[in-house]
C-alpha cells in the first residue's frame, strides 16, 4: 500500500516531494547521474534526498508514487542512463560479483520499463485513429522499443558471461540469470554462500514471510526459485519438497564458488524427472 503523508521519491532526473498525490517540490539531480544511480543501487541516500528530507520534516523516502507515472519522454533518457551504468559495470568486472549485482539490477529495471513502453506503443496504435504526425510518433516509439529490447539482450549476455566466470557451479545448478538474481537478493555471492539453504529457498518471498510472522499466515515454501522449470513444472503439492532439495543444491554450489578457488562446477543441475 502507498504510504500516507509526505513522500520523497527519487527519479532519474530529480528528487520529488509528493503530498496528497501531488508533486509539491522537486530538487534536480546535479553532477554525475550515473554515480547517483550507483549509490541508490547500493541502498545509500543521495545528497538531493537529504536536502528534501531536511526541507520537508516528517517526510519519508518511498520507492515510487502514483503521482509520478513514467512518462514516455523519460524512457529514452532512462535507457541511456541504464546503459551507462551497464558500461560502468563492464569496466568494473575485475571487482568480482559486484558487476553481476549491478548488471541484474539494471536488467530487471530495463525489462520493467520495456514492458511499460511496449504497452504504451501497442495501445497508442490500436486505440486511436492516427494522423500522419501520430503515425510518425508511433514509428519512433516502435524503434525505441526495439532498441530497448536489443539493450536487454546485451545486458543478459553480459550477466551470463560474468556469472559463468565467478559462479560456474551456481550456473550449472539453476542457470546464470536466476543465479544472478539470487546472488543480488543475498547481497553478494559470499553472503549467499553463508546462508542456510532454508533462507536461500525463500529468497524473494520476504513479504510472505513477514505476513507469516505478523499474522500467522502459512509460511512461504519458495521464493524466486519457483521460476526454475523443475519447480514450476512440478505438481503444486510437490513444489515445497522440490524447493528444499533445489535450495540445498544451490547453497552447496554457492559455497563451492565462493570459497574454493578455481573449483569449477561439480554439482548436477536439477532436472524435471
Amino acid at each position: 500500500m502507498q504510504k500516507k503523508g509526505t513522500l520523497v521519491v527519487t527519479r532519474w532526473d530529480a528528487v520529488h516531494v509528493v503530498r496528497d498525490g501531488k508533486v509539491v517540490d522537486s530538487i534536480p539531480i546535479e553532477g554525475d547521474r550515473v554515480e547517483r544511480l550507483k549509490l541508490k543501487l547500493d541502498g545509500k541516500e543521495i545528497e538531493e534526498e537529504r536536502r528534501a528530507l531536511e526541507r520537508w520534516p516528517g517526510s519519508a523516502l518511498a520507492v515510487h508514487s502514483i503521482a509520478l507515472p513514467p512518462p514516455v519522454e523519460d524512457i529514452k533518457a532512462l535507457r541511456e542512463l541504464a546503459f551507462a551504468v551497464a558500461e560502468v559495470a563492464l569496466a568494473d568486472s575485475f571487482r568480482g560479483d559486484e558487476d553481476v549485482l549491478w548488471g541484474v539490477r539494471v536488467l530487471d529495471e530495463m525489462k520493467e520499463q520495456y514492458n511499460v513502453l511496449k504497452e504504451m506503443a501497442t495501445g497508442w496504435e490500436l486505440v486511436h485513429k492516427l494522423s500522419r504526425t501520430e503515425s510518425e510518433g508511433v514509428t519512433h516509439l516502435g524503434a525505441l522499443v526495439k532498441e530497448t529490447e536489443r539493450t536487454i539482450g546485451r545486458l543478459e549476455r553480459f550477466v551470463e558471461e560474468r556469472m559463468r566466470q565467478i559462479a560456474p557451479s551456481v550456473c550449472e545448478v539453476c542457470g546464470p540469470i536466476l543465479g544472478a538474481r539470487l546472488i543480488e537478493k543475498s547481497g553478494g555471492l559470499a553472503r549467499m554462500a553463508m546462508k542456510p539453504s532454508s533462507a536461500v529457498q525463500i529468497l524473494g518471498a520476504e513479504k510472505a514471510l513477514f505476513r507469516h510472522l505478523k499474522t500467522g499466515a502459512p509460511p512461504p515454501k519458495h521464493g524466486m526459485i519457483l521460476l526454475h522449470p523443475s519447480i514450476m513444472g512440478a505438481p503444486r503439492r510437490e513444489r515445497g519438497k522440490r524447493a528444499r532439495a533445489f535450495a540445498a543444491k544451490i547453497t552447496m554450489a554457492a559455497r563451492r564458488d565462493a570459497f574454493i578457488k578455481n573449483a569449477g562446477p561439480s554439482i548436477r543441475p536439477e532436472t524435471n524427472t
